[in-house]
């Protein structure tokens, strides 16, 4: 038998609006839907990104993550492991259309 095991190595982020792309390195935070993992000031992914304006109604703009995972690959009996061809990495990715509802505004004096 074979077992391919994937273990996230990072994330690139494009934000959509303009901005670098960003790599995150590791699995990140998980999400929880009632927002138990959410804290302003360590986000979820534990890599933030500041939206600096919001988006018209009518123009969504279309964000990016694509995951990269290492691969492993063990065998019973090793031997198996020579007859695959396996890469060492592997990836996927996603896309979504969001608005940017709301920014913050700091006061500075």
């Amino acid at each position: 038998s074979a077992t391919a095991t994937a273990t996230p190595d990072h994330t690139r982020w494009s934000p959509g609006d303009g901005s670098p792309s960003r790599v995150c390195q590791g699995p990140g935070k998980p999400w929880a839907a009632d927002g138990s993992a959410a804290d302003e000031h360590d986000p979820p992914s534990g890599c933030g990104h500041d939206y600096t304006e919001v988006t018209p109604p009518d123009r969504p703009i279309a964000i990016r993550a694509t995951a990269v995972y290492d691969l492993e690959l063990s065998c019973i009996p090793a031997r198996i492991c020579r007859l695959v061809d396996l890469p060492s990495s592997l990836s996927t990715a996603t896309g979504r259309l969001v608005y940017v509802t709301q920014v913050r505004g700091v006061i500075t004096r």
